[in-house]
């Protein structure tokens, strides 16, 4: 290449570079400055796209979680709200009950209890004479602790709650589900037969049902203990603790509601 070839080359590139310096330049003042700088922000946006769609698709998983903890967590206060007032509105009617039966009671000592059958029977000092019938409903403080079994002259027998032989229908109050009442024959009761599905909890309140044949409906006897529970006959059975006190039975009331016992 001759001196003058290079000098040719040299200022083909000057110019070029003038030129370039000048569209520099001039860029920003040209009317289609706008749509070059959106188009290249489209095509720089294309390959962080993924990033923003998964980013975005986890916040909105999490918000939605988030709604839908807050809504269980409504809906179980709710709950509980629910069970505590059916439980005050329980207690009140137990309390008016124990009124009504206060009226129509007759008290009644407790005679003989036979460490044999300690938690199946006891004797009381009433009998026909005064006015005692077989099915009876005993009580101690207002709560079913069994029902008249026997009756003499001038004394009966008591079938306690406790008793293996003696089963009561009841309902659970909060729930209304049915159950039956069982003694273990060694001071405990348990509640069995509820449904699969039942929610009941601990602190729940237990009283005799309108199916029984056995026991006047609405008398309470108790409430659920739903940290224990054992299997009997087959299914899961809830302890039940009694509203008497069996192990501390000197005297008993024997409800009669259709005729005044005599004292």
């Amino acid at each position: 290449m001759t001196g003058k070839d290079l000098e040719i080359h040299w200022i083909h590139g000057l110019i070029a570079i003038i030129l370039s310096l000048s569209l520099l330049v001039a860029v920003p003042h040209m009317p289609f400055r706008m749509g070059v700088m959106e188009l290249t922000t489209r095509i720089l946006s294309i390959p962080e796209y993924p990033s923003v769609l998964l980013r975005n698709s986890i916040h909105n998983v999490s918000l939605w979680f988030e709604d839908e903890m807050e809504l269980e967590m409504e809906l179980e206060s709710l709950r509980l709200e629910n069970i505590r007032l059916k439980g005050i509105l329980g207690t009140e009617k137990a309390q008016t009950l124990i009124r009504s039966m206060d009226e129509q009671t007759s008290r009644a000592r407790i005679t003989f209890r036979s460490p044999s059958s300690w938690w199946a029977e006891v004797r009381i000092n009433r009998g026909k004479k005064d006015g005692m019938s077989v099915g009876l409903p005993v009580l101690q403080n207002g709560f079913v602790v069994g029902r008249v079994a026997g009756v003499e002259n001038s004394s009966s027998w008591v079938e306690l709650i406790t008793s293996s032989s003696m089963m009561i229908p009841v309902v659970v109050d909060e729930t209304r589900e049915l159950g039956v009442i069982v003694g273990d024959g060694l001071g405990k009761t348990w509640l069995l037969y509820l449904p699969e599905s039942s929610e009941v909890a601990r602190g729940m309140t237990i009283s005799t049902a309108l199916v029984s044949e056995m026991l006047p409906p609405g008398l309470p006897i108790g409430r659920l203990d739903t940290s224990l529970s054992k299997r009997i006959a087959g299914t899961k059975a809830f302890y039940v603790q009694l509203g008497g006190d069996l192990s501390r039975l000197f005297d008993v009331d024997i409800y009669n509601p259709q005729e005044a016992l005599s004292q």
